[in-house]
């Protein structure tokens, strides 16, 4: 069964003015910027969220302000997120220097992968750009008696670039990092 923990709204507006020394208005920016999260929960160790952002925009410049620029982004993803403790105690072999002893070794997994679509569209005196980005993350969190923590994240992207003064460009990249950090 989904729990439903949340639901978060926001909504901003901005409009920023340029004058020159003349007081006279060179630029003028509005934006809307709204997002929406939903987290929601399988089990205590199974959560999620999915996210919607937009930012529309208009960039008014020149004489009499009469350049127009729209920029429109949208981004839509989920993300999931699966914990794993493992606090069994493990038994060592029966063999000398072990004789068969028990160790509680405190452990955790977390995995979390996210995926994104970002859609931008700008639009420069009637010259229109479309790009796409498609991201995948999957990360890799382990820790050992909270003294010591690894991760490991993998990142996927696709992204699309169509514009009408130029040739299409499409590229693929992968990424990893990793790290390790311990404390006493």
């Amino acid at each position: 069964m989904v729990t439903l923990q949340s639901l978060n709204l926001d909504y901003r507006y901005s409009e920023n003015k340029s004058f020159d020394n003349n007081d006279v208005e060179t630029t003028r920016n509005l934006t809307h910027t709204s997002s929406l999260t939903l987290p929601f929960r399988f089990t205590n160790d199974f959560s999620g969220s999915f996210t919607l952002r937009s930012q529309n925009g208009i960039r008014l410049s020149g004489i009499k302000l009469n350049t127009e620029v729209f920029e429109n982004q949208y981004t839509g993803g989920i993300s999931l997120s699966y914990n794993l403790h493992m606090t069994e105690p493990i038994k060592l072999p029966d063999f000398w220097p072990f004789m068969g002893a028990l160790i509680k070794i405190e452990q955790a997994l977390r995995i979390t992968n996210a995926l994104n679509v970002t859609f931008v569209a700008n639009n420069t005196s009637g010259n229109e750009q479309i790009t796409q980005l498609f991201t995948n993350d999957t990360i890799f969190d382990y820790s050992l008696w909270r003294n010591v923590e690894g991760n490991l994240k993998i990142t996927n992207q696709w992204f699309s670039d169509k514009s009408e003064l130029v040739v299409d460009k499409d590229y693929w990249a992968i990424s990893l990092k990793a790290g390790l950090t311990a404390s006493f």
